[in-house]
């Protein structure tokens, strides 16, 4: 009795295992990468200091003089993306990195300012002539190398 116990113990997480899906993938080569500008960012910071010097008469009227100092900066810096241009088969594609519905999540929450998806994915420091796999699932392409495999956009095919 002890040994079938053991047995269905033992058994128990592989039929509970979930099934990983298996893709199908085309073999693809990175071609080149370059930036985009897409724009500008800017943000603005500013203070004001002061002092108020004034007097009330018996007549309950105010007068008096404010002194204030602004002091404020705009920082400006241009926007951009990654374009990577990879050949699939006899097909060559302009991809962009995609954010996922986590990284559109990252993205609202830092205010925009997070750019981490986009150096964290997988063509992200890879040089021109680095084997890759694409799969589509009709809507969205992923990319992989080795182990790890990112959300892509297409941009243009050339």
């Amino acid at each position: 009795m002890k040994a079938l116990a053991l047995l269905f113990l033992l058994s128990t997480p592989i039929a509970f295992a979930k099934d990983k899906p298996v893709y199908s993938y085309q073999d693809g080569v990175l071609q080149s990468f370059r930036t985009e500008q897409t724009g500008k960012r800017c943000s603005s910071d500013a203070t004001t200091n002061g002092t108020v010097n004034a007097n009330t008469d018996n007549d309950g009227n105010t007068n008096g003089t404010v002194n204030t100092t602004t002091n404020g900066s705009t920082t400006c810096r241009d926007t951009q993306r990654f374009l990577y241009t990879v050949k699939v088969a006899e097909n060559t594609f302009v991809l962009t990195p995609a954010e996922s519905g986590k990284g559109t999540a990252t993205g609202i929450a830092t205010l925009g300012w997070s750019r981490v998806f986009a150096k964290n994915s997988v063509l992200a420091y890879q040089l021109p002539g680095t084997r890759i796999q694409i799969r589509s699932d009709g809507k969205r392409y992923f990319v992989k190398v080795g182990d790890r495999e990112s959300l892509y956009s297409i941009v243009g095919a050339e």
